[in-house]
């Protein structure tokens, strides 16, 4: 019996001696609205890698639309904008990029602080606005040496045709540290892109709203219900554009709207 006990404390003494991974508080990082600061999100400076030439994908809204560049951070540098809220007299502050210049393409990044490792699971949530020929790419990196190479997608958003504010949210990775790059692409014609606001919790993501589309049940995304079966495909995988029926009835959809 006293072995036993010996045994016990020893196993005991053994699983409070591991190392534990903790939860960290993010503070104004995980959940940021931009109204005194950009809560420690940054802009790098342009950067020209000559020979060298990177995929560059989401061109209007979609990941298999991409283009080779050598140059990066050669658009509008993201800034805290007061904005007005289309269709009312409220005002927002939210970090915008804007494209004003014909026949060029551009991106334009800003990227999060690295965000802790971490053995649970995390849920992102922002809001934005894609206004023109713009979209907006959501990912992740890893290698903080290469911010602009990047491989992990999230999400990926087309042009808000209804230039309304949308919510999305995106599962984060457990078991490592990264960093959360926000990259406006801009295409030849004027453009913007507003992202409002960002919110990091703990625990997986909670789904769509129920005015909601939900694309895909592995990365979470939503979309407004008025986006599905309107000839624009908003999911990254094109998904709300699937299963749409007839042309007939996309024409009483359009109608009933």
């Amino acid at each position: 019996m006293a072995i036993l006990s010996l045994k016990l404390l020893a196993i005991l003494s053994l699983l409070t001696s591991c190392t534990t991974v903790p939860i960290y508080n993010l503070g104004e990082l995980g959940n940021c609205n931009f109204e005194n600061d950009t809560c420690g999100w940054i802009v790098h400076e342009p950067m020209m890698e000559p020979g060298i030439f990177r995929a560059v994908c989401g061109f209007g809204g979609r990941l298999s639309s991409c283009l080779q560049f050598n140059v990066f951070q050669d658009g509008a540098p993201w800034t805290r904008q007061t904005i007005r809220k289309a269709g009312s007299n409220e005002e927002a502050v939210a970090l915008v990029t804007e494209n004003l210049i014909n026949n060029t393409k551009h991106t334009s990044d800003i990227i999060s602080p690295a965000i802790p490792l971490s053995m649970e699971h995390r849920c992102l949530r922002y809001s934005y606005m894609v206004n023109g020929r713009s979209a907006l790419v959501v990912a992740y990196i890893t290698d903080f040496f290469e911010p602009f190479a990047l491989s992990h997608y999230l999400n990926v958003h087309g042009n808000s045709s209804w230039q309304k504010i949308v919510t999305a949210s995106v599962s984060l990775p457990p078991g490592i540290e990264f960093k959360i790059v926000f990259r406006s692409l801009q295409e030849s014609g004027s453009g913007s892109v507003y992202l409002y606001s960002i919110l990091i919790t703990n625990g997986v993501c909670k789904g769509c709203n129920p005015h909601e589309f939900r694309c895909n049940d592995a990365r979470d995304e939503c979309i407004p219900m008025s986006k599905v079966c309107d000839l624009h495909r908003d999911c990254l995988e094109e998904e709300d554009e699937i299963n749409c029926g007839t042309v007939f009835d996309l024409l009483i959809k359009f109608c009933h709207n």
